[in-house]
């Protein structure tokens, strides 16, 4: 299952004035692994009751090119 959510990069998100930071990067990449599993019924809302969630195990990221502030982003995950 493939989940997609767009982002836009905020003031908060950027560094050096216009390039989105790395905290930020990873940050957005936490936020839709979290929206994924809500949206599968194993998120944040859902764990007291199913005792199960999804769990992030591992970063491999490698930047190409930095998205800059106002940017749109598509990110997608799968499970």
């Amino acid at each position: 299952m493939i989940y997609q959510e767009k982002f836009k990069v905020g003031l908060k998100d950027v560094w050096k004035g216009k390039e989105v930071s790395n905290k930020a990067i990873l940050e957005y990449l936490e936020d839709i692994a979290a929206y994924h599993s809500d949206s599968v019924g194993y998120g944040i809302h859902t764990s007291d009751t199913t005792h199960l969630t999804w769990l992030l195990l591992d970063w491999k990221v490698k930047v190409i090119k930095r998205p800059q502030y106002g940017q749109i982003l598509d990110i997608h995950t799968w499970s």
